[in-house]
């Protein structure tokens, strides 16, 4: 079942972590689906930024707290510095 929450969040610019890039850091095998994030073997649970963020890390964390696993990200924030002349490169990681 597609229900389109993804192709309304990817047309407002917004990627999905489980789709960074492959030298994002993670706790799965590269090029390998990522693990479940449910107790049904399903992987349900997504976290997305938009343009001005890049995933550099998504990790699925095993948890007894829940049925469903946390997804545990890193990001960099980039952005503009309108007082540094307009062309300065800000990074920020959360």
């Amino acid at each position: 079942y597609d229900d389109g929450v993804c192709d309304l969040l990817e047309e407002a610019g917004f990627r999905c972590c489980f789709d960074a890039d492959e030298s994002a850091g993670r706790n799965w095998p590269h090029g390998a689906p990522p693990p479940p994030t449910h107790w049904t073997g399903t992987n349900i649970d997504h976290v997305y930024g938009d343009g001005g963020w890049t995933c550099e890390g998504v990790y699925v964390q095993m948890s007894q707290l829940s049925d469903h696993l946390p997804v545990v990200t890193d990001w960099v924030l980039t952005e503009t510095s309108e007082a540094g002349g307009g062309g300065d490169v800000i990074s920020h990681h959360v």
